[in-house]
């Protein structure tokens, strides 16, 4: 399984291998569990990709999404940095230090916009391949 992002950063594309295509054709109707789907992805969000609730980024949508996290900070912090830079897409909370609570920025978050019609793994399944878009 691997990831690329367009050079314009607005789609984020997944493909799968043949091995891993022939073991979704084996899951049956849990090809549209959640839980398959994060457990399937999970090798890309061991590394630089996390799932985002769409509540933390104030997106409409109850799309899968995922997206890349910038370095820990605070919120003031954060607030300052999306002020000077726009394409901050809110935050998700880190940890607490020094009685502040810490948050990793969104920096960027793409989503699955024909979830209400095919999973994911469907597409993966079906396809090879999946494409998550910025723009939903």
């Amino acid at each position: 399984m691997k990831h690329t992002i367009s050079p314009d950063r607005q789609k984020l594309t997944i493909k799968i291998s043949d091995d891993e295509q022939r073991i979704l054709y084996e899951l049956g109707d849990d090809i549209h569990q959640d839980l398959t789907m994060t457990d399937f992805l999970e090798p890309l969000t061991r590394k630089e990709l996390e799932w985002i609730n769409p509540m933390n980024t104030g997106d409409l949508t109850s799309a899968p999404m995922l997206g890349i996290l910038g370095d820990e900070m605070t919120i003031e912090e954060i607030e300052v940095a999306a002020n000077s830079k726009p394409g901050i897409f809110g935050s998700v909370i880190f940890g607490h230090s020094g009685g502040k609570d810490l948050h990793q920025p969104i920096l960027e978050r793409w989503a699955f916009a024909d979830y209400q019609v095919r999973s994911v793994l469907q597409n993966l399944r079906d396809y090879g391949r999946v494409v998550f878009v910025d723009r939903f």
